[in-house]
């Protein structure tokens, strides 16, 4: 059996040359390349061959094929807040959401990055709703695009600005202000 194995794999690496098959003195079946005088030729069927499928392509490749062939969305917009809207939150936290047509291709590796004032904020992900946290008070621009696999932008939202204001100490009106006449 071992030597069936042995000349099945004799045989895969041989391309065009011949192959003779020959028993040596311990009656063992022997195949090979080199004729000799008690071989003879075997005769082979003809190699097949199959075309492998095309492969999806991942990354930039198939970012630019896609391009190539049209947009990939169609509207990508902030949803919410609307623009030039005013917050009052003591933790800073301001919630964004997104439109996205068509839907979100993660099998193509998209994701989507959102912005803090022009800076990544976090990891590009899936959720068409993002949550900064802990932001300081005064004027912020969140905006959100959609990234290929490559982190490459494909489409960018028009960014929105908001403002957060935050209650202070030293408001007269503060309960826990102690240091106004009451």
């Amino acid at each position: 059996m071992k030597y069936l194995f042995a000349a099945l794999c004799l045989l895969a690496t041989v391309v065009q040359a011949d192959v003779y098959r020959s028993v040596n003195e311990a009656g063992e079946i022997v195949f090979t390349d080199v004729p000799s005088a008690d071989s003879v030729r075997v005769e082979l069927p003809p190699l097949s061959t199959v075309k492998p499928p095309e492969m999806q392509r991942s990354g930039a490749a198939s970012t630019r094929k896609a391009a190539d062939s049209g947009p990939l969305y169609r509207r990508f917009e902030v949803a919410t807040p609307e623009h030039d809207a005013s917050f009052w939150d003591n933790q800073g936290n301001i919630k964004l959401g997104v439109l996205l047509e068509p839907a979100l291709q993660t099998d193509s590796g998209h994701r989507i990055q959102y912005y803090l004032d022009g800076q990544p904020y976090g990891l590009a992900e899936q959720s068409l709703v993002n949550r900064y946290q802990g932001l300081d008070r005064g004027t912020h621009t969140l905006g959100a695009a959609v990234v290929d696999a490559g982190g490459a932008a494909l489409i960018s939202a028009e960014p929105v600005t908001v403002h957060l204001h935050k209650a202070s100490l030293l408001h007269p009106n503060n309960p826990l202000n102690n240091t106004g006449s009451n």
